[in-house]
């Protein structure tokens, strides 16, 4: 009896995780800034809503700012990789999203990372970019400025990146695969030619080694209102 029991409480508490984060949609995306918390000013919106079209057909990364009244007792990271997915921010060969999360009453925001540009926009870029730029402006209740220097902030960090899809990578490894290749068997044509020209003679060859590899990439995409991108969880969260 007491075996049986100590199973069920097992069994309960393998549920807790699963039961302590109970997402929720907070709708499908209308563009870029999705403002469902209505922080902004409906200028503030349409001027960063223009930014950031100009933004995706310039670098063909893509930035969304979501806005939500209340995490519903989850926390700022699992909800907004889950939203990240959800709506498939970035491209999804290249996995080239940004998305910045603001949850007013619980006065948490998050900047998550696609996949492709957590080498430009690093953990303690995003980091700071919450912590000093956006966070001062919010602490003052001025959300329009503190987003649009936040929106800033992340273009001037990922704008230069360059990112290749997995094709493009695939065709260039291809490439070097083959060119490699027929050095190898010319220089072994031409090995073997000089060998047999000297008739036997001399003490003999040297042998010679050669090794190379050869990758591949492959990625996931999520199904969304934007490009279907991914992200792994990079990227930080603060408050103010």
């Amino acid at each position: 009896m007491l075996r049986r029991g100590l199973v069920a409480l097992l069994a309960l508490a393998s549920l807790l995780p699963a039961m302590g984060f109970a997402y929720t949609s907070p709708g499908t995306p209308s563009g870029y800034v999705n403002d469902f918390a209505d922080i902004l000013s409906p200028s503030a919106e349409a001027t960063l809503e223009e930014m950031l079209l100009q933004f995706e057909q310039e670098t063909s990364h893509e930035i969304a700012v979501v806005t939500i009244p209340s995490l519903g007792g989850d926390d700022i990271e699992s909800y907004a990789n889950t939203l990240f997915r959800e709506w498939g921010v970035g491209q999804a060969d290249v996995n080239n999203g940004v998305l910045f999360l603001a949850a007013m009453e619980d006065r948490k925001m998050r900047i998550e990372v696609g996949y492709g540009l957590e080498g430009a926009l690093t953990d303690i870029e995003a980091k700071h970019i919450i912590s000093n730029v956006i966070a001062p402006a919010f602490r003052e209740e001025d959300f329009d400025e503190g987003i649009a220097a936040g929106v800033e902030a992340i273009k001037a960090a990922t704008e230069s990146e360059l990112v290749v899809d997995d094709e493009q990578s695939f065709s260039v490894v291809a490439f070097l695969t083959m060119f490699i290749g027929i050095f190898v068997v010319a220089f072994v044509i031409i090995a073997i030619g000089f060998y047999f020209s000297r008739k036997g003679g001399g003490k003999g060859g040297r042998r010679s080694g050669w090794d190379w590899k050869s990758g591949s990439s492959s990625g996931g995409s999520s199904s969304g209102g934007f490009g279907g991108g991914s992200s792994g969880g990079g990227g930080a969260s603060g408050g103010w």
